[in-house]
């Protein structure tokens, strides 16, 4: 099998499918015309965010077998156009842990005012009590969208005592044992 990689990915993917015996092309400056060109030849395409996945690229696609994207989003791939036996791969849970703690830190810096108060000891103001912060300990947090990143974010929010809720499009069964309650209605 071959594989035709078009975005920067880590070295690991690449090492990983050769082990494997897929003859891996790495072009992360490949442009959208040479992927039209090229793609025939290829029974694996590996994406992030270079091109769309659409009706024309199926259609030059003639051997593909296996669209992975390298991210938890299959946005970039038109499910519409895929009347093909071709197997969709992504990584939902790729980076959750790392946008979970991520969203924790923007949270405390929010609540502390840290990013402000950085600023204005920049200007030499310093207004002590004008930024005092608010602790998140039992504060009540909501969370749009359950999936990977969510539930990473609920579990790191329940470290600090919060009452959690979350909404998600799924069916409550995702909040069967979870760090979040289901929020019923927006």
């Amino acid at each position: 099998m071959r594989c035709l990689i078009i975005d920067k990915v880590h070295v690991s993917l690449a090492e990983g499918l050769e082990n494997y015996g897929i003859q891996v092309d790495n072009c992360p400056n490949i442009t959208a015309a040479e992927v039209y060109k090229k793609i025939e030849n290829y029974q694996i395409l590996v994406l992030r965010n270079k091109l769309k996945v659409n009706a024309p690229l199926i259609e030059a696609a003639k051997n593909l077998q296996i669209i992975a994207r390298a991210g938890s989003g299959m946005e970039e791939i038109s499910k519409a156009f895929l009347n093909r036996d071709i197997t969709l791969l992504n990584s939902p849970e790729g980076n959750c842990d790392s946008v979970g703690e991520h969203a924790l830190s923007l949270l405390l810096n929010l609540l502390h005012n840290v990013s402000i108060s950085q600023y204005q000891l920049t200007q030499g103001i310093w207004d002590r009590e004008g930024m005092r912060g608010f602790e998140l300990k039992g504060k009540t947090v909501g969370i749009i969208g359950y999936g990977h990143t969510g539930k990473s974010f609920a579990a790191r929010l329940r470290s600090f005592a919060c009452q959690v809720y979350a909404y998600d499009v799924k069916p409550e069964a995702e909040f069967a044992n979870a760090d979040a309650q289901p929020l019923k209605s927006l």
